[in-house]
């Protein structure tokens, strides 16, 4: 009975390490809602509504795409669409194509794909990709017999035709979408196209006709409730009534669809309503409030611009991040599986050690027992003679049965040595993959790093261009509603030009091959102020330096940048009244310390942990692109050092960067 019990006992603890070790390696999945992504896109939260797609994205490459992920991800690109980012729409109806490429069920979705590649291409300006996406849609629409994908379709190619200057060709296209929507009982339809028709008309001074197709249109949206649709036909009618000298009439209507854009957040429409009232304000003569609306206009479409900006960053940074995880996770899964299988080999292994241990034990009683009975015994050998005979005979058996399973052990530790050396070959060719792998990425990152610091450059040979084109118009002009124009202008292209500058920085530390030499603290600190000379004379800023420390060696391009970028900081969020910037520099405990202090507005403790994010910006008036702390933060890891900080707000701010005085 105790033999049974040992086995019963070895047999539960292996079944259950074993279901435990299956346990281990299954991995739960988790996915946002629908609803939750769209809303996130609602309030321009680009990087976490991307982050959740791409999530999303991982998950279903396991298993078949339902309709369900297809329909949100067109539901996405309409999203970005209606808030003028164009572009990371694109990319993801380019993707609902590759996902129905394969299933032909999915023939309908690949067609509204194909219409909203076409819309998107419209907007962007680019009429010939517009048309073809578009033939591609009506093709597969007028196949299938999707009567309402063909009159959208038709109703994009009278668009097409529009846009080209063949007004004729676009009227007889639109219309005929018309009779079709009408048809189908489309009256959302019915308005957009209604819409299109009078934009034609009004091109070719039919205003009468144009009026009389937009009323009609706006009636149907209105009936539907249809608000975006309003606000746009309320946009149209108030460019029409201003070419048809309807002053009054235009004003109303665009102070309407300027309140629907507003409680919509419609930025796309919102500017379309700031250009015309610029026009609007010009033709009545009041040009100070029209060149309002003008700087209102550019603001709004550099502010789509940089969103536009962002969700493309959003997008790349999604992608790494869950490149890397999905990386972590496969290593995880592949150590899982040799722990299982070490962690089998070892239970197996304790088995047999019991085993052993129980039949030693076994065979150890059994020798004293009778040992006991011999010298109990002892004067009655005689008698007991055939007795202490089977006694033996027993223990010769035992005895083999002994030298069996010692052969047994030693087989089974064979087998043990051989698998240690199949782990030790595999874990060779594991690290061989690696290194090959770390390779292939490295060289990825130095080619994405060459063309970006490329890209930076040839970006800023026409802006460059620019500006100086507006400082020769600032010569040449003499009207100065036109100079107050070219300032404007000029001031845009400058803080573009500031960008591409922060942004060809990031590269540069990236990518430029750095001289390792002394540094002269004295000659670094006048680079600094010459450089933002202007900025401190004209704020009435003072400018202090303490180089405890005359000259030091490490790489005086990485360190202007850093300094440049800490300076430009103080700058920004000075204090309105007695502002200072200081500049230190030390030798600490082994270190170069570089210290930039300031007593400006500080930083809020609940942004704090925050400021070194790329397009960080923790105050809404502030003129920075968010990303001067975060080149700041990647340069020091470059020269293998660390920064600190320690902000009190409203009272200033000290940025402590400590460098390694050796070169590494």
């Amino acid at each position: 009975m105790q033999s049974d019990g040992v086995w019963i006992w070895s047999f539960s603890l292996t079944f259950f390490v074993l279901l435990s070790i299956s346990c281990a390696g299954q991995v739960k999945t988790d996915t946002t809602g629908s609803a939750g992504i769209l809303n996130l896109l609602q309030h321009d939260r680009f990087e976490d509504a991307f982050a959740r797609l791409e999530e999303m994205k991982t998950s279903y490459k396991t298993r078949d795409v339902d309709r369900a992920y297809i329909h949100l991800l067109l539901d996405v690109a309409y999203t970005l669409d209606e808030k003028g980012s164009y572009e990371p729409g694109l990319s993801y109806c380019f993707y609902v194509l590759d996902l129905c490429a394969s299933d032909p069920g999915l023939e309908l979705e690949k067609t509204k794909a194909l219409l909203e590649i076409g819309s998107a291409y419209y907007f962007l300006g680019l009429p010939e990709l517009s048309l073809k996406y578009t033939n591609n849609a009506l093709a597969i629409a007028s196949a299938n017999n999707y009567k309402e994908q063909v009159a959208a379709a038709i109703n994009k190619v009278g668009l097409y035709y529009e846009k080209t200057g063949k007004y004729q060709l676009a009227l007889r296209e639109l219309e005929k979408s018309l009779r079709l929507r009408k048809e189908l009982g489309d009256v959302h339809g019915q308005s957009a196209t209604l819409g299109n028709i009078g934009i034609v008309l009004e091109k070719l001074h039919r205003y009468d006709e144009a009026l009389e197709r937009q009323l009609v249109g706006i009636a149907l949206d209105d009936s539907i409730g249809n608000k975006n649709g309003v606000a746009w036909s309320q946009q149209m009618l108030g460019s029409l009534f201003i070419k048809m000298n309807r002053l009054d009439d235009a004003s109303a209507y665009l102070d309407k669809s300027e309140e629907h854009a507003e409680r919509m957040n419609s930025n796309e429409l919102l500017m379309q309503v700031y250009w015309n009232k610029k026009i609007l304000l010009e033709t009545q003569g009041n040009f100070k409030q029209a060149l309002e609306y003008a700087n209102r206009y550019e603001s709004l479409r550099d502010s789509i611009h940089s969103k536009e900006l962002l969700g493309r960053a959003a997008i790349l940074q999604s992608e790494t991040e869950l490149k890397e995880k999905r990386s972590e996770i496969e290593e995880q899964k592949l150590m899982l599986s040799w722990q299982r299988y070490l962690i089998m080999v070892g239970v197996l292994v304790t088995l047999v050690v019991s085993s052993m241990a129980y039949l030693y034990y076994r065979s150890f009683k059994t020798v004293k027992k009778l040992n006991q009975e011999i010298a109990l015994r002892n004067r009655e050998i005689s008698a007991q003679s055939e007795e202490l005979q089977k006694g033996n005979v027993a223990l010769v058996k035992l005895n083999q049965e002994i030298a069996e399973q010692k052969e047994e052990i030693q087989a089974q530790s064979e087998e043990l040595t051989e698998s240690h050396e199949t782990i030790v070959r595999i874990n060779e060719n594991l690290e061989l993959i690696v290194r090959e792998r770390t390779a292939e990425l490295v060289q990825a990152y130095k080619e994405l790093d060459t063309f970006f610091y490329r890209a930076s450059h040839d970006f800023r040979r026409p802006l460059t261009t620019f500006m100086g084109l507006s400082e020769v118009a600032k010569i040449t002009v003499k009207d100065p509603y036109a100079l107050e124009l070219f300032e404007k202008v000029q001031q845009t292209a400058s803080n573009l030009d500031k960008m591409l500058l922060k942004l060809q920085s990031i590269s540069d530390v990236g990518l430029q091959q750095l001289n390792y030499k002394e540094v002269s603290s004295e000659d670094l600190f006048n680079m600094v102020f010459a450089a933002y000379r202007e900025e401190l004379v004209d704020a009435h800023i003072s400018f202090r330096t303490d180089a405890a420390l005359t000259s030091f060696n490490s790489y005086p391009a990485i360190i202007k940048i850093i300094l440049e970028n800490l300076v430009e900081n103080a700058i920004f969020f000075r204090r309105p009244e007695n502002a200072y910037v200081k500049l230190a520099v030390y030798s600490e405990n082994g270190h170069v310390v570089l210290t930039v202090s300031d007593n400006g507005q500080g930083i809020d403790e609940q942004y704090q942990d925050q400021i070194f994010n790329m397009y960080f910006r923790g105050n809404e008036n502030s003129k920075g692109n968010g990303l001067g702390l975060y080149i700041v933060k990647k340069a020091t890891e470059k020269l293998k050092g660390r920064i600190t900080f320690t902000s009190i707000h409203n009272e200033g701010s000290t940025f402590s960067v400590f460098l390694p005085r050796e070169k590494h």
